[in-house]
């Protein structure tokens, strides 16, 4: 199976015995961390809002009626709140 030869762990390196060099990576990792998952986050919740301005493009160009758009909404909000969890 050589299509899933990239999902090989990569080759062990040296250990960093360093002490400064390991609070240098450290830091740098835990910064570009947490600002990809806020970045990450800021999408997802815009993504998620977006569907209260697509609902009357919804009932317009699709039929679909409040309730249908009531009962999807509340599927997505359930959803939204089981995966913080």
């Amino acid at each position: 199976m050589k299509f899933l030869s990239f999902l090989k762990p990569a080759p062990p390196q040296e250990e960093i015995i360093d002490e400064k060099t390991v609070k240098q990576n450290y830091k740098y990792w835990r910064w570009r961390t947490f600002y990809g998952m806020y970045i990450g986050y800021i999408f997802y919740y815009f993504s998620r809002k977006s569907f209260t301005f697509a609902m009357p493009a919804l009932m317009d160009d699709l039929g679909f009626s409040k309730g249908d758009l009531g009962i999807l909404a509340s599927i997505l909000s359930i959803c939204y709140g089981a995966s913080k969890f």
